[in-house]
């Protein structure tokens, strides 16, 4: 894998990085449930995520599954869809630096199309979750937004961050 990297460019190096670290962060913050906390004077805390909501009031806790609307379901599928391109450009970067038959430009604009396209749907996701005004809206007015969302959205930059570096990549 050494030498492989040692033949690789700077820009390939950086967005194979970016791309890994998003990679990590996006999934961390696809799964867990902290998309959304709530709390109240009452000692009533409320986290909900894409997958699992947990409710506490007082010492005790109960959690499940997420009830799910079309809204929560829109959500959900752009963020499926969101990490489904970036795995998927990690996958043919990958190939590209790896597999000396793969090494042709199309391979790297394939993998910038993916990745663009995974920064698209996911982004896509967060300005429906961010959206108030639909009277479906799961989480309302009142919440806060929290810390899995926002590992979620890190990882999208790296993302993009990495998409740029093989735009430089290819311009070279």
């Amino acid at each position: 894998m050494a030498n492989i990297l040692r033949a690789a460019s700077t820009w390939l190096k950086i967005a194979l990085g970016c791309f890994s670290l998003g990679l990590i962060l996006f999934v961390i913050g696809f799964a867990t449930s902290s998309w959304m906390v709530s709390s109240n004077y009452r000692n009533q805390h409320m986290e909900s995520g894409l997958w699992q909501h947990k409710f506490c009031a007082g010492s005790t806790c109960q959690g499940g599954d997420t009830y799910p609307n079309d809204y929560h379901r829109a959500i959900q599928a752009m963020e499926c869809l969101g990490l489904i391109g970036f795995f998927l450009a990690l996958l043919v970067l990958l190939l590209y630096i790896c597999a000396d038959s793969c090494r042709r430009k199309d391979f790297l604009q394939a993998t910038v199309a993916l990745a663009f396209a995974g920064v698209l749907f996911s982004s896509i996701g967060y300005a429906i979750f961010g959206s108030s005004t639909n009277n479906e809206n799961l989480y309302g007015r009142g919440r806060n937004i929290g810390w899995s969302m926002g590992v979620a959205i890190a990882g999208t930059i790296f993302y993009a961050l990495g998409g740029i570096m093989l735009i430089v990549q290819l311009i070279k």
